[in-house]
């Protein structure tokens, strides 16, 4: 079995190579930095970064990037490698992922050498549940109750619509632009996600589930069924599936469509 290390420094080495050939290479998955420091303000961005990637809907690993240059105004990457001093030490960075957050699994190189060349990284895995912000404040250096979120290749506040639908509905949010190319896959996915699960099925045009969810209201907490119709591939989902969803005879509390055009929820 190979060493999880040697796939993530792989998977460096393929974006690295891909910045420097095709350039403009950065999003929701990809973050390129030229060094990292040691100071509370770069500390800081740095765990706005990794927050932003935690709660950004993406189908592979995150990857920030270190050792990288980019010519914003050509649009051109160098791999010029990091300072050997003052690039924090991965204990370090792992310590203020813990103390500040809650995300789970990120993973700290700050050893890996390519092409002769100090490239550091950090990984940040698909995160299950969220969304995710800092637990208390860093320093003063920005409000903790803030949801950061990768807009192509910046990291920002989340819009208020995107924070709703977050907090109303991680599951959704999470498929979101994660679309798997065939059914085999997109249920590997939803098995992973929802492994208390009552049903997860290929109904040949849409992988259709039921999980219980929790709802709240006036009356105390609760647990709901919830059934989805999941479409793979990469093209819009077409009108027939709301048609589809409510012809389904499940007893369940709310009904929802995902696929590759904006969730639909429609209510039983």
């Amino acid at each position: 079995m190979a060493d999880p290390v040697e796939i993530h420094r792989r998977e460096v080495e393929q974006r690295v190579q891909i910045a420097l050939s095709q350039g403009g290479w950065e999003g929701t998955h990809t973050d390129f930095k030229r060094e990292l420091v040691s100071k509370q303000k770069d500390l800081a961005k740095l765990l706005k970064h990794i927050l932003a990637f935690a709660n950004t809907p993406r189908r592979t690993d995150a990857y920030i990037i270190f050792g990288v240059s980019e010519d914003k105004t050509e649009g051109v990457f160098s791999h010029v490698g990091a300072a050997e001093d003052g690039f924090p030490t991965s204990e370090r960075i792992d310590d203020l992922v813990r103390q500040y957050t809650t995300l789970r699994d990120v993973f700290v190189d700050s050893h890996f050498v390519l092409e002769g060349k100090r490239t550091p990284y950090i990984t940040v895995p698909i995160q299950y549940e969220g969304p995710h912000k800092m637990t208390r404040a860093f320093y003063g250096t920005f409000d903790p109750s803030e949801i950061f979120c990768r807009y192509g290749s910046s990291s920002v506040r989340a819009t208020d619509r995107d924070v709703l639908r977050m907090q109303n509905s991680w599951e959704t949010w999470f498929l979101d632009c994660r679309y798997e190319q065939n059914a085999t896959s997109l249920m590997n996915s939803l098995a992973k996600r929802f492994p208390q699960r009552d049903s997860l099925v290929d109904s040949g045009s849409h992988v259709r589930l039921i999980y219980e969810s929790v709802s709240s209201d006036e009356f105390g907490t609760q647990h709901v069924p919830v059934l989805v119709h999941a479409y793979s591939g990469f093209d819009p989902v077409e009108p027939i599936a709301i048609q589809r969803i409510s012809d389904d005879k499940a007893q369940v509390f709310r009904k929802t469509v995902i696929g590759v055009s904006a969730p639909v929820q429609k209510s039983p």
